[in-house]
């Protein structure tokens, strides 16, 4: 079953708000914002994990693997 134009939608905008909530959690497990390299870095950490079958479980491994 294909989504459809309204089910695309809400799944775009429910990924928006997963991603500001993901870099607010790691911010705050890196103590601070992140700069431009940061969030890159959390864009390949995410769509590496993505692309996984074994998920991160905390936050701050994600900011040990430089986020």
């Amino acid at each position: 079953m294909e989504l459809t134009d309204r089910g695309r939608e809400q799944f775009c905008a429910f990924v928006r708000e997963l991603w500001q909530w993901l870099v607010v959690e790691v911010e705050l497990a890196n103590g601070g914002p992140l700069d431009e390299q940061g969030r890159e870095d959390l864009r390949t950490i995410a769509r590496r994990q993505m692309l996984s079958h074994d998920p991160v479980t905390e936050p701050k491994e994600l900011a040990q693997a430089g986020a």
